[in-house]
């Protein structure tokens, strides 16, 4: 399971409850609720040598206070491929044996592109009767 983009991080949800997309909404609902009608407060980076600042509200009554985090890595600015493989490479913290999608641009403009692509071919007038619950 990846936890890439959710309201709700998989890691406060039974498990039982994140492997059907209509298991997890029911799972989350009350706290997804609680958490979009938190005021939004864009996360503070500050890269240094060791830290990394990040500002953040964890949940409507939360403020946003500054926590140091300790990164496993030094932060750096080159996102090159190369730099971006030889960074992967040097993480405990990943499952290594999960291969890199090369066949699929990351990115925001690339993932609007292929949502794009997918209304424009009609995808979602056949997306509910195809998707997995």
């Amino acid at each position: 399971l990846v936890d890439a983009d959710s309201i709700v991080p998989c890691a406060l949800v039974n498990p039982a409850a994140c492997h059907k997309a209509y298991k997890y909404e029911a799972a989350t609902k009350a706290a997804a609720a609680v958490r979009l009608a938190a005021p939004w407060v864009d996360a503070v980076l500050h890269a240094r040598a060791d830290t990394l600042t990040h500002a953040c509200a964890a949940n409507a009554a939360s403020t946003a206070v500054p926590a140091l985090i300790a990164l496993p890595f030094e932060p750096v600015l080159d996102l090159s491929a190369d730099a971006i493989a030889r960074l992967v490479a040097e993480m405990d913290a990943i499952d290594h044996a999960v291969p890199a999608v090369t066949h699929t641009l990351g990115g925001s403009v690339e993932g609007y592109r292929r949502w794009d692509a997918f209304v424009a071919r009609g995808g979602l007038n056949s997306y509910a009767a195809r998707r997995n619950d």
